[in-house]
């Protein structure tokens, strides 16, 4: 029987920082589980909290110049929640995640004309149960529904300007100390346009990047893959595009770190992505005209090369702080305003509508 999903929407409203102030309190003892997770995985790693600290303190300037919006949002939520700001600054600042799948029709290969933008998070199976839905309403710009971790690391979204934002993590040879990546989300669903959402991206002095897929209620569709030094923006042929944990532009090539053995998790996150890239691919293809919301959950359901595949499934052997999968799935329909939300895996879970309050 498909599980039904329990996921918290958080409606909030006011200024950013009063914004963020709620979102904090209403999740609490969510964010207290979120430090302890990060706490435990940089011991993993051996490296001390407050060091971790100190590093992300280096990268706060660029962020406050970048988006003081956020930054605001940020200092209320660590109020809210009653952690200290470094701690919440910390948590976030890396803006890790593992494999993604994102598809995005238009009206050319859809059946009856809607924009669809679909997306699939691969992360620790501990973070299933930090998912919060938030729907935002700012004094200045869009208000917005998205997908986040602890009501404050957005994964991605729709907001009332017509914008969408699904995102895939890449690994990249040229990171530095700069804006962290996990801002981006913000600034891009409080973009009024296209074209802002599309220059949210790629501040100049950015740490590092993700692939952005950005696209409009227009059908106007785009990925942006970003590095810390470099930036390509893919604009698709035929109404659809996939995008998954590789670089695709061939300029980004001499970035690209997914194929370096020494690089977490492991050589079946660098192949898996290639595979769920090609055949995400061909499914569109077969489909072509007559792509529906049942196709899309049709597709993120696949377990072509299981564990590894577009529906991915948590490695038995692997130690239990250590396994990931797929810990939800979204399909935004970008005229409608509203996204289609399940989660654990794809293949076990019941669909529930959203609509984005404007």
């Amino acid at each position: 029987m498909a599980k039904r999903h329990t996921v918290k929407l958080i409606e909030v409203s006011g200024s950013d920082s009063s914004i963020g102030e709620r979102l904090g309190r209403s999740c609490r003892t969510t964010a207290r589980q979120m430090l302890r997770d990060g706490q435990a995985r940089w011991r993993a790693r051996g490296v001390d909290w407050e060091r971790n600290i100190a590093n992300s303190l280096r990268y706060l300037p660029y962020a406050e110049d970048y988006s003081p919006r956020y930054m605001d949002m940020i200092r209320g939520y660590a109020r809210g929640s009653g952690l200290r700001f470094e701690d919440v600054f910390a948590m976030i600042y890396e803006g890790e995640t593992f494999g993604c799948t994102d598809i995005a029709v238009n009206e050319e290969a859809t059946a009856d004309g809607s924009v669809l933008s679909a997306h699939t998070e691969d992360w620790w199976t501990t973070y299933e149960d930090q998912l919060v839905l938030v729907n935002v309403r700012p004094k200045t710009g869009p208000s917005f529904l998205a997908t986040s971790y602890g009501g404050l690391e957005l994964l991605g979204g729709i907001n009332s300007s017509g914008v969408s934002l699904t995102i895939n993590s890449l690994t990249q040879n040229d990171m530095r100390v700069g804006v962290p990546r996990v801002l981006f989300a913000f600034e891009v669903l409080v973009s009024k346009t296209l074209g802002d959402a599309l220059n949210a991206c790629t501040p100049e002095d950015r740490a590092s990047g993700y692939n952005y897929n950005i696209c409009h209620k227009s059908g106007e569709m785009y990925c942006v893959e970003v590095s810390a030094m470099a930036h390509s923006l893919l604009y698709p042929s035929g109404g659809y595009m996939v995008h998954t944990n590789h670089y695709l532009h061939p300029k980004m090539a001499r970035y690209e770190a997914i194929f370096d053995e020494t690089v977490e998790p492991n050589r079946g996150y660098s192949t898996g992505s290639i595979v769920r890239c090609n055949r995400a691919w061909r499914l569109l293809e077969n489909s072509l005209g007559e792509i529906d919301l049942e196709t899309l959950f049709s597709i993120q359901k696949d377990h072509v090369n299981l564990p590894h595949s577009i529906c991915c499934h948590a490695e038995a052997h692997a130690p239990k702080p250590l396994r990931w999968k797929t810990i939800f799935s979204v399909v935004y329909d970008l005229k409608k305003g509203s996204i289609w939300l399940g989660t654990g895996n794809p293949c076990d879970t019941t669909r529930v509508e959203y609509r984005l309050a404007k």
